[in-house]
């Protein structure tokens, strides 16, 4: 059966076969083996390219299947060439690497994925935070951890003004609440109208800063993300 994925990660395998992690999209997230694909004559290495939208068969044996025939399908060569484009859309990959389990299909995140591919290739640079930002709100949604904003994860209380982020709670804290929650980051008025999509621009959009949502994908992970810092230097560069 002919499978369309898009390509997440590359690893050399042996001498002259590599490793391919991809999310399809008819069987969500897969492994398989390329081989030969890191010989000089090779055809199969730059249609499995990272981020490449391409299309192979899969066969199937006793351990990893192997991919033959592969023909790129599409390509974002503005996202690939630009370290911020490039960047941004590496953390999505990285998060479907680590969060997202194998042969577990999931038409929304197929959509999803191929769509911000697509979108950060064709936002101007000043306007990739934004994006970012709204793409991660989205899939924290898409995967089951979006975060409570609309009321005190303690209280219930849903006054405005003076909140403040709980990452373990992935909850907002009202200002009475504030310190009875050990890991708290503050949030602005302007936070808030931009995750409640009240806002059309991110804080600080035009230039580089962390967000309280990389914290959350990190708690949730239990691991540390390379591509925001990535990101963020890349953008205060005007990468």
């Amino acid at each position: 059966m002919r499978t369309d994925a898009v390509v997440i990660a590359v690893h050399p395998l042996r001498e002259h076969d590599a490793q391919i992690l991809c999310y399809s999209r008819q069987s969500g997230r897969i492994v398989a083996i390329a081989r030969g694909m890191r010989t000089p004559r090779s055809t199969q290495a730059m249609h499995l390219d990272q981020l490449n939208l391409v299309s192979f068969e899969l066969v199937y044996g006793r351990g990893i299947p192997i991919i033959t025939a592969a023909q790129t399908e599409q390509f974002w060569p503005a996202t690939k060439r630009t370290p911020a484009r490039f960047a941004a859309a590496s953390f999505f990959c990285e998060v479907i690497r680590t969060m997202v389990m194998d042969q577990e299909r999931d038409d929304r995140l197929w959509e999803f994925l191929t769509g911000t591919l697509g979108e950060f290739e064709r936002t101007v640079l000043d306007d990739i935070l934004t994006v970012f930002r709204r793409r991660q709100m989205e899939l924290l949604d898409i995967l089951g951890y979006a975060p409570q904003l609309a009321s005190c994860a303690l209280c219930g209380g849903s006054g405005s003004g003076g909140w403040s982020f709980s990452v373990p709670l992935a909850s907002v804290i009202c200002r009475f609440c504030t310190g009875q929650v050990v890991t708290e980051t503050t949030l602005s008025d302007q936070d808030i109208l931009f995750f409640t999509g009240q806002a059309p621009e991110a804080p600080c959009a035009r230039r580089s800063g962390t967000s309280v949502l990389d914290g959350l994908f990190e708690y949730i992970a239990q691991r540390r993300f390379v591509s925001p810092p990535t990101l963020y230097s890349a953008l205060s560069s005007g990468l």
